[in-house]
């Protein structure tokens, strides 16, 4: 559209490197990650010297509560399954919104789970430019590792119900960084903390049972 002159916005893909180093007071800086690598940034010399505006958006263990009145064959049923779904699976669970942390009522984590994994099993994972795939590789082999490391923190406090092979993957993509959706769960949450403090940054979350509504509201604040 030309609406805006050569050079007002610009787009690198890849590693910014040491781009921070050239920052002044004309600038403002924007990071959403984790909180580690965003204090890290904030720090920065450069930040400092110059009072660069920075604005930070990291860690969020969003939750998704299912309430105590809904049953089975509810349509809110059927709806908050769709939903911690999509948000698994969106991006790859690469985006801040996701959800990380499922609270259900104690009676339906059983219905929960299956009907989950069988919402996932639905899920085309593969190269993204086919129509038939809805989940495609996550950003980078790194972010794969990182991910895998912070599942394995959750893991030791919860159990892994959840979890396939990529699937498909085209000609020369044999290498690249799919993961499938994994889900854990925890049956005492008040007992555990990596679940409510490890956030996984991709395709993860953990499923946790409430009694009252006023508890999954605790649980949800952690």
């Amino acid at each position: 559209s030309q609406i805006l002159p050569p050079g007002a916005i610009q787009l690198i893909c890849g590693p910014a490197r040491n781009i921070l180093d050239f920052v002044d007071e004309r600038d403002v800086v924007t990071f959403t990650g984790s909180a580690a690598t965003g204090q890290k940034l904030r720090a920065h010399p450069r930040i400092n010297a110059h009072s660069v505006p920075f604005n930070l958006e990291a860690d969020s263990l969003n939750s998704a509560i299912l309430g105590t009145d809904v049953s089975v064959d509810s349509p809110e049923f059927s709806l908050f399954i769709k939903e911690v779904r999509k948000e698994l699976t969106i991006k790859c669970g690469q985006k801040c919104t996701a959800i990380r942390r499922v609270f259900v009522p104690e009676h339906l984590m059983d219905p929960v789970a299956e009907e989950l994994a069988k919402a996932l099993d639905q899920t085309a994972i593969g190269d993204p430019r086919r129509d038939d795939v809805r989940m495609g590789a996550m950003v980078g082999k790194s972010q794969l590792e990182e991910v895998r490391q912070q599942a394995d923190r959750i893991a030791a406090e919860a159990e892994r119900i959840y979890t396939r092979e990529p699937g498909w993957l085209a000609a020369g993509q044999e290498d690249a960084a799919f993961m499938a959706p994994e889900v854990y769960r925890a049956n005492n949450p008040h007992a555990v903390s990596a679940p409510h403090e490890v956030e996984a940054f991709g395709p993860v979350c953990t499923l946790m049972p409430y009694q009252e509504i006023a508890e999954a509201v605790a649980l949800s604040k952690r």
